[in-house]
């Protein structure tokens, strides 16, 4: 077999595919990209036993329909290398040779069934999900979640579908992310997860498309455009409520512009002790930002709206997490009293911000 394909084309591909290629060190047939060649229509795909990924692509031209396997690191620095257009996949059947311009490369031909394809695509129920809620809110989402092995369920992005409502929730139990949309048409009710690590490229495969195709079933679950499918197995994992844990009577709000309070405790957190929390100090339209160790102290002051006068205490990453998370030039801060649960309110009025506060008295 001869196949011809563009080099930019297959590069950028290899770009998303090398995520999975060479993770699995128990199957080091998992090391190589799969190539599926019918007509001048290539598959390429990698895998590392619980996460897979299939990119489709055209060639340039091909002289027969099969499939043969490549190793993904070594493709991928060739191709980094040349500056040819177009590159050669010359198959026999002992090796396959990488042609480009004068120079060439090969390799041992490992046999292509051997392949393990642990994924089907298109099984289970279907939900058609707008490309913007994975690259806005997913992608938002996994910076809120958790990383405790006693809580497995906390380490991914969970998508709860509902009565046509889509829910999703990102949280550690100290920070919360949720927000809700509404879907047009029929939808099932379904619930699942999203590995983190699969968020950006779920994003860049949504981008270029008004929805993203997403299927659900016990063993798996996968996301499927025109030309890319990512699988993932599936979770049995319960998620908790997060609603109940949602406030509904923080009246006291505090208004701060977003990029001063973000500059203002990115200079006091400088001198955070080690449990990293920046006190607050409210008194009416002024509010004291401080921070002390043993070593050292720091505050500033600035400007808010505000009609109250309260002391609270923050975990400096987590809260910046939060402030990050919003879009608009001002926020409001809401809160109930120094112990209670705080939200963050921005413009958009589909998402909830929730960070639990810290006690700023000595132990």
């Amino acid at each position: 077999m001869e196949l011809l394909i563009n080099r930019r084309t297959l590069a950028d591909a290899l770009q998303d595919l090398r995520a999975f290629a060479g993770k699995n060190k128990q199957l080091p047939i998992l090391d190589n990209v799969k190539f599926v060649v019918m007509d001048n229509n290539v598959r390429l795909q990698t895998s590392d036993g619980t996460r897979a990924i299939r990119k489709y692509i055209t060639a340039d031209s091909s002289s027969e329909d099969g499939a043969f396997l490549v190793n993904c690191a070594a493709l991928i620095g060739i191709i980094s290398k040349i500056s040819r257009e177009t590159i050669m996949f010359q198959v026999e059947d002992s090796h396959v040779t990488i042609k480009y311009g004068s120079g060439k490369m090969k390799f041992a031909a490992l046999p292509a069934n051997d392949y393990p394809e642990p994924f089907v695509p298109s099984v289970g129920d279907r939900v058609d999900i707008p490309q913007n809620i994975f690259v806005n809110d997913v992608s938002t989402a996994q910076s809120f979640v958790g990383n405790d092995d006693y809580r497995p369920m906390m380490k991914n992005v969970y998508i709860n579908v509902v009565d046509g409502t889509i829910e999703v929730t990102g949280t550690d139990t100290h920070m919360c992310y949720h927000s809700t949309h509404e879907l047009q048409g029929n939808v099932p009710d379904v619930s699942f997860f999203i590995d983190p690590t699969l968020t950006s490229l779920i994003a860049k495969a949504a981008r270029k498309v008004e929805s993203v195709s997403v299927y659900i079933s016990k063993e798996q679950y996968s996301f499927q455009t025109p030309d890319t499918i990512i699988f993932s197995a599936g979770y049995n994992y319960k998620f908790p409520n997060v609603k109940r844990i949602i406030p509904t009577e923080n009246n006291i709000e505090v208004v701060v512009n977003k990029n001063t309070l973000d500059a203002v405790i990115g200079r006091v957190a400088l001198a955070c002790s080690e449990s990293s929390m920046i006190k607050f100090t409210v008194d009416n339209n002024n509010m004291s930002v401080e921070a002390d160790n043993l070593m050292a102290s720091a505050s500033e002051s600035m400007t808010v709206g505000s009609t109250c006068s309260m002391v609270f205490g923050m975990h400096n990453s987590y809260f910046r997490t939060l402030l990050n998370a919003t879009q608009s030039e001002d926020v409001t801060i809401c809160l109930k009293d120094p112990s209670s649960a705080v939200l963050l309110k921005d413009e958009n009025k589909e998402r909830t911000l929730l960070i639990m506060p810290m006690s700023t008295q000595p132990v």
